[in-house]
């Protein structure tokens, strides 16, 4: 899940709360607004589903072994012995997400891993696909809810 610098405070302070504490107190009105921002976390991508048709899954292969692609899902297709449509339809119905948020999902997921190993924000925009710097930051911004940066401050 995504924490926010609001939520991680909230969970620090709550750390420090004793096991009985008056619900109507200061204590209590912190809890209330930390059960209140879990409605608000977001799903990091980190796992991503695999179709069962072979063709979709060769594509899958594909996509992954080559993240700075950026064919449509027609040339795409038409690789595998698929149409653009078939692609869409069978990703939707085999994975439950759209063919876009899987490669989205799986260029974010090798982007972590890189960013992890070290590498600079700029080489792994690169190697995952993004045509710049920016619109990769914008995107992880979008998915994680902070930048590449920042993410890489709390992971040190």
């Amino acid at each position: 899940m995504s924490v926010s610098p609001l939520m991680r405070e909230l969970t620090v302070e709550f750390c420090h709360f004793e096991t009985e504490y008056d619900e109507m107190a200061h204590e209590g009105r912190l809890v209330a607004v930390l059960l209140d921002q879990l409605n608000f976390l977001q799903e990091i991508p980190a796992s991503l589903p695999l179709p069962r048709d072979k063709r979709l899954l060769a594509l899958c292969e594909f996509i992954q072994q080559n993240l700075e692609s950026n064919l449509s899902k027609e040339e795409l297709g038409s690789m595998f012995g698929l149409s653009g449509r078939s692609v869409s339809r069978l990703f939707q119905e085999q994975t439950g997400i759209s063919f876009v948020k899987w490669r989205q999902r799986s260029r974010m997921i090798e982007a972590i891993e890189r960013l992890e190993k070290g590498l600079s924000v700029t080489e792994v925009a690169s190697a995952c696909g993004y045509e710049s710097l920016s619109a990769f930051v914008a995107i992880f911004k979008r998915i994680l809810g902070i930048t590449p940066g920042h993410y890489l401050a709390r992971h040190d």
